[in-house]
């Protein structure tokens, strides 16, 4: 690592979303690294262009949204076991010359966990996961391989649920997975952790209530990925029953965290970087 100038970004499109700018700049200016990082948009055709730009060493290393986290795997040199995984790439970084996709969103969940509920025992959680998408997945893998030996996967589509406890079975035949078909009456009295990984509750959204929010076991855990609003619907019915819960703002800081540690190369300043991040949501 030298402290000559490199500069890193964000593809996707859109991307002006993207907080990560706000997160890695901040983390640069806190130890005094030349670096910059740039949001840059890039439509599916423009994707091969780009990565010549990677390939020369133009640029670093990148974070990868929406929709490029599947098409990229087959544009970098190699993948992470996570990346593999879980199907999907949001980090990319150059290892020796070879372009490597990685995935920190489920780490970076896991990492969220911690964070908030210090030396939690992964191994007596009874999780429940709501939803079947690449979001679930990383969450999901991430969960098994942290500890987690019993989940239950629920999805309004049961196959997709079904597909993804087949292929999470696949990789941890150790572990109690079941999958079911999310109904509103649903009961989850056997689980001490839910978590939304969907728009669930969000404006536009036909859901009848959180009913089933009241089920789960006293002193539970409940957790929303989705951060604008901070406290969404999900999260305020938890609140009223006097659950314990985990905002999603704080898995987008550690997938943000560990992603900078894969493309720069060292630690990161999280404290800088969850400043950063809370300014640009507030």
């Amino acid at each position: 690592m030298t402290d000559s100038k490199k500069t890193f970004g964000v593809i996707g499109d859109p991307v002006e979303h993207s907080k990560s700018p706000n997160m890695f700049l901040a983390a640069f200016e806190k130890l005094k690294l030349p670096h910059d990082y740039q949001k840059f948009h890039v439509t599916s055709k423009d994707l091969p262009e780009f990565f010549n730009r990677l390939q020369s060493g133009e640029i670093s290393g990148i974070n990868v949204t929406v929709p490029h986290k599947i098409a990229v795997m087959d544009l970098v040199d190699g993948l992470t076991p996570e990346a593999r995984a879980i199907g999907a790439v949001n980090t990319i970084y150059n290892d020796n010359g070879k372009l490597i996709g990685h995935n920190t969103d489920g780490p970076g969940f896991v990492l969220s966990v911690r964070s908030q509920f210090e030396d939690y025992d992964f191994s007596k959680a009874k999780v429940a996961v709501i939803g079947a998408g690449g979001a679930s997945r990383a969450i999901c893998y991430s969960l098994l391989k942290a500890g987690v030996n019993d989940l239950l996967i629920l999805n309004r589509t049961f196959d997709k649920a079904e597909a993804l406890q087949n292929d999470l079975q696949k990789l941890f035949d150790d572990k109690k997975i079941q999958s079911a078909t999310f109904k509103n009456d649903v009961n989850l009295s056997r689980r001490n952790f839910l978590i939304n990984t969907t728009s669930l509750g969000m404006p536009g959204q036909d859901w009848a209530g959180f009913e089933f929010i009241q089920t789960l076991s006293e002193n539970s855990i409940v957790a929303d990925i989705v951060y604008i609003p901070k406290i969404t619907p999900f999260l305020k019915e938890a609140q009223t029953q006097n659950y314990q819960t985990l905002t999603g703002d704080g898995m987008l800081l550690y997938q943000g965290v560990l992603a900078f540690e894969k493309m720069v190369g060292q630690p990161a300043d999280s404290e800088a970087m969850s400043k950063a991040l809370s300014q640009s949501l507030s």
